[in-house]
């Protein structure tokens, strides 16, 4: 397992560098043609997050022996690992627009917000009441959110024992998308979270390889249908890298998959912010002059996420950890008095 959870470091660090690219470079800012038709791919590092999501949460929720009544104390852990990083990322991002007004040649919208705007930010909800973003990549928190609600209402299926019950929950992870469409809820991207717990499945050998590889065709298919065939294809890829990928001893890799979360959410305000000062420079015009812009971006976003890491990510991580702790306390004490009534 530890081979695997590496790997996954590995593949988490390929996908925010993705993404970071994708909006360094966002409408061909470094002014280099044959990097943009890479970098434009970019956004699909959300695919394989999604992906590593999907196989993460159900591993954990096995190794902690879930059931629907710590629902409660998973969502809770849940949120106290993403909340606080997402919250100070916010706080941020709101910061630096109104210091960015302050540098003379601003061009920017000057910051304005609505007490609706604020409410759908925290809440994870603008995309229901089409409200702007602090951060443009927050929707995604909100999806994974919403995936987070939905696996532990049916965990308890697709862990059922009786295959023909959690083949049918699977199913209906799988098609949701072809019936949903393009929206705003989690049923948009479930057949590419389902990629994800087939994988948890068959390492866990909970389902055959046969019906493994008849399911995640169909995901491959529902997924396609709804975002595209490079997205359905990123999204394969994943689960096969997860699944099949030997070890990779690659430790910068690991470390930037690491603090990939603090990277995600800070690339945006810190790093697009060198790229735009750059750009009114006209920085990128010199000899190699996007490749230094690009390097200082990733470099600053970097940095910059590996002190978000251990100041902000790293202890809400502890604080998360402990809601479990508390959970496994009780069932503890709830087991011992079991054991005491039968006796």
């Amino acid at each position: 397992m530890k081979q695997r959870l590496t790997n996954l470091d590995v593949l988490r660090g390929l996908a925010a560098l993705a993404v970071c690219a994708f909006h360094f470079d966002l409408g061909g800012k470094l002014g280099v043609d044959v990097i943009s038709s890479v970098t434009k791919f970019g956004y699909l590092g959300v695919d394989i997050f999604f992906v590593i999501s999907g196989f993460v949460i159900p591993f954990a929720m096995e190794r902690t022996n879930y059931r629907i009544k710590d629902a409660g104390y998973f969502l809770a852990a849940r949120f106290f690992r993403l909340y606080p990083a997402y919250f100070a990322a916010a706080f941020l991002s709101v910061g630096l627009w109104f210091l960015s007004t302050k540098i003379p040649g601003f061009q920017g919208a000057l910051p304005s917000f609505s007490f609706q705007e604020i409410l759908a930010n925290i809440f994870l909800l603008c995309d229901f009441q089409n409200e702007k973003w602090l951060i443009p990549v927050f929707w995604t928190l909100a999806i994974e959110a919403q995936y987070y609600l939905l696996i532990a209402a049916s965990y308890g299926g697709l862990n059922c024992k009786k295959p023909i019950v959690s083949y049918l929950i699977l199913s209906a992870w799988i098609v949701a998308p072809i019936f949903i469409g393009q929206g705003p809820t989690v049923f948009t991207w479930t057949a590419l979270f389902a990629m994800g717990i087939l994988c948890h499945m068959v390492k866990s050998k909970k389902i055959p390889n046969t019906a493994a590889v008849v399911f995640m065709s169909v995901a491959f298919f529902a997924h396609t249908v709804t975002k595209g065939w490079e997205s359905g294809l990123v999204g394969i890829l994943s689960a096969a890298c997860i699944l099949y990928l030997p070890n990779i001893p690659s430790r910068s890799l690991i470390w930037i998959g690491s603090i990939s979360y603090s990277l995600y959410l800070l690339h945006i305000p810190l790093g697009v912010r060198v790229v735009t000062f750059s750009d009114r420079l006209h920085f990128s015009n010199y000899p190699l002059g996007w490749l230094v812009v690009g390097f200082c971006a990733f470099a600053f976003s970097i940095v910059s996420a590996a002190i978000f890491f251990n100041f902000i990510e790293m202890p809400s991580h502890r604080l998360s950890r402990k809601v479990g702790s508390i959970r496994d306390f009780k069932k503890k004490v709830l087991n011992g008095a079991e054991s005491l009534n039968s006796d």
